[in-house]
């Protein structure tokens, strides 16, 4: 009813009186989330884990017919929802990366890691029902979460985990997971998996300062990726149980990120022609992506092709002045830790600067 703050009173009450306490803190912590207070969006959180770790105790009495087994579950959005203790801990450790709290999320996402290992080989298919992701993107969060904690070494060690649990499932086709629907056994979004983890591979290196290994690693990324093709347009919009298949704008999103990523390597290395034609071909896969275009102007402005550079700034200034669209899709959360590390710090300055260079005079 619009009123999180009197809710919060409701949910406190509720924790002092029961003794399950599972869905009154998933539901607090929404609501501190609807609030902006993230401090207390994750305690709850961690209490919560630390409740689902407690196991019952023998003096509890126990009743012949559970309360719960005459109810139907309760919906992942409602208020009676708790979850398990996977889907916590998930919940936990995406939100701390997501507040660029990055030594907390790697703390979690390994005690997940731990936890959905433990004992059973899992498999590499997506859930029927979400929520939550399926096996190898916890993979690619954990990775990004210990590269953004600067832990590029053991980054690379849980990509390899995932290359060996996946690299297996890959297609054996020109065209990977084109039949995916009429029967195949290989998951259609394997090769994005793949693809995703030689991304971070790719990011691993450059932290470690490898840049002839970085390059190597988004190549093969790029390789894979150009031969992908996404879900079939005409089954329409997905539903819950269609999210295994690679969205249009996450296949164009994955092949940005690698084509900028190996074009910043190409332009530290002082290859700008190399990584000019990768900063052009990522503004050709992905029009829609700004920080490709960024990263082109200064990559003209630094090969002193002034004519081409002014155009772009100028298309670029008159952009700025439009009015921002909200994006109708969400990427996954290791490609959106992905873009943030090769997005340009200051655009707004860049824009100024360049504006400021065209009006020193050219050497004749």
């Amino acid at each position: 009813m619009g009123s999180p703050q009197r809710a919060l009173l409701y949910l406190v009450a509720a924790l002092k009186g029961e003794s399950i306490c599972g869905p009154p803190l998933l539901e607090a912590s929404r609501l501190y989330r609807q609030l902006g207070n993230t401090v207390a969006e994750l305690e709850s959180l961690e209490l919560l884990v630390e409740a689902l770790n407690v196991i019952p105790s023998s003096e509890v009495p126990h009743f012949l017919i559970e309360v719960e087994l005459l109810l139907p579950r309760p919906d992942p959005a409602s208020p009676l929802h708790c979850g398990t203790l996977s889907q916590v801990k998930y919940l936990l450790a995406s939100r701390c990366l997501q507040m660029g709290r990055a030594e907390d999320a790697v703390e979690h996402y390994l005690d997940l890691l731990a936890l959905l290992l433990d004992g059973s080989e899992p498999k590499f298919s997506p859930p029927t029902c979400p929520p939550g992701p399926c096996m190898p993107e916890v993979f690619l969060e954990a990775a990004a979460a210990l590269i953004q904690a600067g832990r590029a070494q053991d980054a690379l060690t849980v990509c390899e985990e995932l290359l060996s649990r996946t690299s297996s499932l890959l297609p054996k086709m020109p065209q990977p997971w084109k039949d995916a629907r009429k029967g195949t056994k290989e998951s259609p979004q394997c090769p994005s998996w793949v693809s995703a983890t030689y991304l971070l591979q790719g990011q691993a290196w450059v932290q470690l300062g490898d840049q002839k290994q970085a390059i190597s690693e988004f190549s093969r990324c790029l390789e894979l990726l150009f031969r992908a093709t996404p879900k079939d347009k005409e089954q329409g919009p997905a539903s819950n149980c269609e999210q295994g298949y690679t969205s249009d704008v996450e296949l164009q999103q994955l092949r940005a990120a690698a084509l900028i990523s190996r074009g910043l390597e190409w332009g530290a290395s002082g290859q700008d022609t190399k990584a000019l034609q990768d900063f052009l071909l990522s503004v050709q896969v992905y029009p829609g992506n700004g920080d490709a275009s960024f990263h082109l102007l200064q990559t003209l402005k630094r090969l002193d092709r002034r004519d081409e550079a002014t155009a772009l700034w100028q298309r670029l200034e008159a952009q700025t002045k439009l009015p921002q669209e909200n994006a109708t899709w969400s990427l996954p959360l290791y490609l959106e830790t992905c873009l943030s590390w090769i997005r340009p710090p200051d655009r707004e300055a860049l824009l100024e600067e360049f504006g400021t260079s065209l009006q020193e005079p050219c050497d004749l």
